[in-house]
Order: structure tokens, then sequence, then C-alpha cells
């Protein structure tokens, strides 16, 4: 039901690119990010890409159980080819993973340069059916979400079940003000 929402959402929209993130830590936007970005690979026109954008815990690769030494961050510090950080997981079609690579401490400055906007718009127009969704870290805890997101289309804010405070909740709409929020995911429900 989400990524059917979320496509219809974002065609109305003509939107390419959506950021998933969370008020606070472990409330589950990794997962979501993840489900979200296979059940939408799994829709035949569509093609994801799914970026790891929490360049100081990337966590992406282990969800699917590989290893991962060079990633995002390393291209936005050198000289590296996007395609040979690529990964397509063998057991999902239609789904190519951009790991976060190396741990950073600058990630705010590296998210929010000149070369990661260029690489947001080029993985943007490179496939007219292709869909980006960013796994972005919690927008309370860094600024790293609210550096990228000005380049991104819009947001889903993952808010777990009897944990996120109505106050974090209120404080992180209100920080991602000028973002496109299409809606919020209840997660870890206990109903």
């Amino acid at each position: 039901i989400l990524s059917t929402q979320v496509i219809q959402r974002m065609e109305e929209n003509q939107w390419s690119s959506i950021g998933i993130t969370s008020a606070g830590l472990d409330e589950g936007k990794t997962t979501t990010a993840i489900n979200l970005g296979i059940s939408i690979a799994r829709e035949i026109e569509y093609t994801v890409l799914l970026v790891d954008v929490n360049l100081r815990e990337p966590e992406i690769h282990k969800y699917f159980g590989f290893q991962t030494h060079v990633g995002l961050s390393d291209y936005l510090q050198g000289d590296i080819d996007l395609a040979d950080i690529l990964i397509k997981p063998a057991e999902v079609d239609h789904l190519v993973i951009l790991p976060g690579g190396t741990p950073v401490l600058n990630s705010t400055e590296l998210l929010g340069s000149p070369k990661m906007s260029s690489l947001i718009e080029e993985v943007q127009k490179r496939y007219p059916k292709r869909i980006v969704i960013c796994d972005l870290p919690p927008v309370l805890k860094t600024a790293d979400a609210l550096s990228i997101m000005p380049n991104i289309d819009c947001a889903l804010l993952v808010v777990e079940d009897d944990v996120t405070k109505e106050s974090e909740l209120k404080e992180a709409i209100e920080l991602m003000s000028s973002t496109n929020i299409i809606g919020t995911v209840l997660n870890k429900s206990k109903y």
C-alpha cells in the first residue's frame, strides 16, 4: 500500500527522488527505505536506486549481507567512477544500491556539496522511470538530512509507535518545512 501511495504522489508531481528519514534514531527509516525500494523495484516499469546517505553510520549494505569498502562518501571525496561503486543485488531485479562507503565525520559538508547536488541530478535524469530513494540520517541528530533535502523532490517521515514524542515530530516537521513531506509511516505499531 505504501509503495502505491508513494508512486501515485510522485507521479502526480513528476518527482523522481524521495528521502526517508525520522526524527530520532532506530525508528525504522532504513528498513522502510529498503522495503519501499524493493516493493517499487518489483513494479514492471520502474527501476530503483537506493542510496545510503547516512555517511556517519552507513548500514544498507549490512541488510543485504555484503561488504563494502567504497561508496558515496568515497565518491564525494575522491575521483571514483560512480559505476564502480554501484551494487546490483542478485535477489531483486531493477534495484541498484549506492552504499554509504567509508564512515566520515564531515558528512554535512559532503552532502551539501555541489558534487552531491550534481550526483542527485544526474541519477534522477539518467533513466526516465527511475526512482531514487535516499536513506537519510535522523533529522534531529545531525544537519545531514537537511543539507541534502534541497536536492531531493520529497520526503517521507518514519515515526515509531509509542517512542517518537509529539514534540520531536513537530520539531522535525518544522525543520523540514521547505521540503515536500508526502506523509508519515507509523512503524513498529503494536495494533
